[in-house]
């Protein structure tokens, strides 16, 4: 029996039932367990199995989680990696714990490196493809699997539901690196946003000034180069700043910064960006 419900999900999903050879999968409207069902397969699914469901399953209830057990147990553990800049991640068959998330014992582990300026949806999906060659690894050996499987710490990080504002750059907190790793995490579903003269704006397209000087300009600030009006610099903290050069603004298209610098007339080094204010809409 099978439990999941994202993108990730659906490649470990469809790399089982090749594997596997069976009959094409249904829908099923509830929790209750095929009377045929040997074992449950969870990954991203977002739902405690109580234990009077897991104990239906002979062969136990196994979950596969995209990090390196403990570290980031929970609900969002790809984006925490990237936000967080770990330089290697990977994949964990677990058994479901019938008391708390990502807690079960570990039954096998696969590891990989973080690429640098990855971002979230490069590695789901390689670490999807390694979760489901993983998977069928570990099913293929699985007696022997589950001899050998050993109780996680309880010590770990966890890697909570990310939040549209966590989007909201801060710029007299928050570093290039630091807004740049964020758009890297949660760029595809909510864009880096601010506030342009009242009016929100999306960063969408971004990295960092790697050949930044220090400058007087305050944190927001807007400026760049003449010779090179194909992008524009917003300082951040610490003396950092950003590369931007497409942005999107309330109620607009996407537009290359050339465009919105032409179009509102800004002057380099006066416009600033602000935090958005409570009452705006994210």
């Amino acid at each position: 029996m099978f439990y999941g419900n994202d993108r990730f999900a659906l490649t470990v999903f469809q790399a089982l039932v090749k594997e596997l050879r069976d009959n094409e999968s249904g829908c099923v409207s509830d929790l209750e367990v095929p009377a045929d069902s040997e074992m449950g397969v969870v990954v991203s699914f977002g739902h405690f199995l109580p234990h009077r469901l897991l104990k239906q399953f002979p062969l136990g209830c196994i979950n596969v989680h995209p990090s390196l057990l403990p570290r980031f147990r929970g609900a969002a553990p790809i984006q925490h990696t990237i936000l967080q800049g770990d330089p290697e991640t990977g994949v964990t068959v677990q058994e479901v714990s019938p008391k708390a998330f990502d807690a079960g014992r570990i039954l096998s582990q696969a590891r990989m490196p973080v690429l640098p300026n990855v971002n979230y949806l490069a590695l789901e999906e390689a670490l999807a493809k390694e979760a489901s060659d993983l998977l069928i690894r570990t099913l293929r050996d699985y007696d022997h699997v589950r001899e050998k499987a050993r109780e996680q710490s309880e010590a770990g990080v966890l890697a909570p539901k990310v939040t549209k504002e966590m989007s909201e750059a801060r710029w007299g907190e928050q570093t290039a690196l630091d807004i740049t790793r964020a758009h890297r995490a949660l760029g595809y579903r909510t864009p880096i946003f601010s506030t342009f003269r009242g009016l929100r704006i999306q960063l969408l397209d971004m990295d960092m000034d790697e050949g930044q000087n220090q400058t007087p300009y305050t944190p927001g600030t807007v400026y760049w180069d003449s010779d090179k009006m194909d992008r524009v610099k917003i300082q951040c903290a610490q003396g950092t700043s950003i590369q931007v050069r497409k942005v999107r603004l309330e109620g607009k298209k996407d537009v290359q910064v050339r465009q919105w610098v032409q179009g509102y007339k800004m002057v380099s080094g006066r416009d600033m960006l602000a935090l958005v204010s409570s009452n705006h809409t994210v």
